[in-house]
Order: structure tokens, then C-alpha cells, then sequence
């Protein structure tokens, strides 16, 4: 079985042509490999194939001119590329004898809005601006020699589900659509901006244009990068450092849920747990000895001892400092230093708008 494998900002990144019977160098073909190439040699997306395949992709009698030349340098550039071809986990096959039953086919690709620039689907412009910024940061430091080509579309609170169903029922590039679960503690149900996408996705989920990535945690805030929080804090709002360490210094279960835009409590987190059941198990990982959090309430109704610590909010343009930060170049985080779950956010969106620069020819 001969393949072609391509690799662009689509969902999985990479895009693996195959032939289930016979591929056939027809005319719409042609015009789907001339539009991804055209694309490609945009910089919004990378191309991609063994070094044998792609000189004979470049070949085919009836490409553009110039679709033929960036085929031809991509296969120059497999020898450093072929590790990122071969490392990523997200894949999309296409059939380019356009007879499968499981598979996009190459046909679709005639029409070139299939191939234009992937986007990211948020609640308002400050998470995407957050997240596009630690991509950059991540190619940076993990995938160098690349860059990230993607486009922000603006949902909405509540219209971020009718947002997603309107971009699937059109022709377009990859979308990956993030929110957050608004959980109020571990365990408790996602708020309705959630309920609304996954709706919405469970919809288009098999298309392979759509991802969707749910953040766990309360907010998108609650997972940016200590060193980034604390940066953005000394610089916009230095009366609440000393609060920023002790945040750092607390059991995850606060961190993941306590409200940083307005405030909270270890109390309010522990009297929302909606069983008996959840308290016990959670009572030893929600004690309030360790570093100190200002100020200390003695509210003597939870578990912690009459000891419940309160944080002071950091408002709502929390996410539009740390933007404003990285994009100027102000402050660079360390990925090395990110939780898990960040990581594997950012990289689902390095890796849905990976990007070469601009061919020229």
C-alpha cells in the first residue's frame, strides 16, 4: 500500500494519505493537493512524507508549478522533520483513491476552505490570547524550527455550542473548541457553557475538523504556570504577592477549584462537597496547615479546624496580563515547570495549528 502522508494543522496534525485501492492523478485530485499545498506554502501548515514518496508526489504530471517546488523542499527538510512525523500522536488518514467508507477522501480537499487556517474556539478573546501564548512558548522550547498558525473565533458564554454547530455545518479547517468546566469543587457538575459544548460536539465529534478539550479545573486561570501567576501579580496587582506564593505553597484540590477572579475560601470549597461521603475522603487533603494565606477567618463550621483560609481575588484581567506579558516578550515561562494537564492542553493546540514559515520558491 502506497501512502502519502501529509502533515497540517488539521485535528491530528498530521494527515496520512493512503491509497485503499488505486490512486488516479485526475483532475480534482490535482486541484486537492495544488490547495493543500497552497496552504502549506502559506505557513499555515506543514507538509510532510518519506523522502522517496515525496520526490515522486512531486512528479505528478499536472501540479502547479509551485506545489511541485514546496514538495520538493519538504522532502529536503524530512531528515530534521521526520521526528515530529514520526512523535505526534495525532493522525488523520485520507484516502486518495476517494473509495473509502471510514475516511475523509482527497476529493474533499478541492475545495480550499477544508484547508485554510485551523482555529481555536473560546469563551472570550482573553483564553485564547492565554493559551495561543503558551503555544508559542511550548513549540519554543519542544518543537523548534516551528511555529503555530491558527485563528481565534469568539463563542460566547452561551452561545459557544450554537458557535461550534455553525462552523461544522460549513466548509472549514480544523477547530478545536476549549471551555471551562465552571466545576465549584471536585466532583460537581460542569456549568452550562460546558453542557453546551459537549452537546454540541457529541454532534460533529465524528467529523474530523472538530476537537474539543474540556479544562477540568474551575477555569483556565487556575492552571496558568506559577511562574507566569507570579510574574503577572508582582507587576498588576503587588499588593497580593505575598497571597501568590502562598496559593503555590497550597494543596492542589484549592488550587484547582477556588475562584480567582473574585475570591475564596477553604470553607466555601469543603461546605459545596455535595456527600458526606466526598468530605471524609477529601478532609485529610484539605487541611489548612502549611504556608501561610492571608487572612486567616476562624469560621468554626468545617473541617479544618476553625482555621479556614480565604484568598483575595485577582479580578478579571488575570488572563489579559499573562497574555500581554508573553506576547511582548516581558516574561517567558518554563514548560518544564507546568502541570500536566496545561501541557497537555497547550500541546493540543501547538499541535492542531503547527506551522513552517512561508514557502517561497
Amino acid at each position: 500500500m502506497a501512502q502519502w502522508i501529509f502533515c497540517t494543522g488539521i485535528q491530528q496534525m498530521i494527515i496520512n494519505i493512503t491509497e485503499e485501492s488505486k490512486f488516479t492523478p485526475d483532475k480534482i485530485n490535482i486541484e486537492a493537493l495544488d490547495n493543500i499545498a497552497y496552504q502549506c506554502g502559506a505557513g499555515n501548515h506543514i507538509l510532510m512524507g518519506s523522502r522517496e514518496l515525496l520526490t515522486r508526489i512531486s512528479e505528478t504530471p499536472g501540479l502547479e508549478r509551485r506545489t511541485s517546488a514546496l514538495i520538493r523542499a519538504s522532502c529536503q527538510r524530512m531528515t530534521q522533520q521526520g521526528a515530529l512525523l514520526n512523535g505526534s500522536p495525532w493522525r488523520l488518514d485520507i484516502d486518495a483513491s476517494n473509495t473509502s467508507r471510514s475516511i475523509p477522501h482527497l476529493h474533499l480537499f478541492q475545495n480550499p476552505d477544508y484547508c485554510e487556517k485551523s482555529q481555536i474556539l473560546t469563551e472570550n478573546p482573553d483564553d485564547a490570547a492565554t493559551i495561543v501564548a503558551l503555544a508559542k512558548t511550548y513549540i519554543a522550547h519542544t518543537l523548534r524550527g516551528n511555529r503555530i498558525s491558527i485563528r481565534h473565533n469568539n463563542g460566547g458564554g452561551s452561545t459557544i455550542g450554537r458557535t461550534l454547530k455553525s462552523i461544522m455545518d460549513s466548509p472549514s479547517g480544523c477547530t478545536i473548541c476549549i471551555v471551562d468546566s465552571d466545576r465549584k469543587h471536585e466532583g460537581a457538575a460542569t456549568g452550562g457553557t460546558a453542557k453546551a459544548g459537549q452537546a454540541a460536539y457529541k454532534k460533529v465529534k465524528q467529523k474530523w475538523r472538530a476537537n474539543f478539550h474540556l479544562i477540568n479545573q474551575r477555569e483556565l486561570e487556575n492552571l496558568i504556570p506559577h511562574d507566569l501567576l507570579q510574574h503577572c501579580v508582582d507587576k498588576y496587582a503587588p499588593h497580593l504577592s505575598d497571597v501568590t506564593k502562598a496559593i503555590q505553597e497550597t494543596n492542589k484540590f484549592y488550587v484547582d477549584y477556588f475562584c480567582m477572579k473574585a475570591g475564596d475560601s477553604m470553607c466555601r470549597l469543603i461546605s459545596s462537597l455535595i456527600s458526606k461521603r466526598q468530605l471524609k475522603r477529601l478532609s485529610k487533603a484539605t487541611q489548612c496547615s502549611g504556608g501561610p494565606m492571608p487572612p486567616i477567618i476562624p469560621c468554626g463550621t468545617c473541617i479544618c479546624d476553625g482555621q479556614c483560609r480565604e484568598s483575595p481575588g485577582f479580578g478579571t484581567g488575570l488572563l489579559g496580563w499573562a497574555a500581554t506579558e508573553m506576547e511582548s516578550g516581558a516574561f517567558t515561562s518554563n514548560p518544564d515547570l507546568w502541570r500536566d494537564e496545561l501541557t497537555d492542553l497547550v500541546r493540543k493546540v501547538a499541535f492542531t495549528g503547527l506551522a513552517t514559515q512561508p514557502f517561497r520558491a
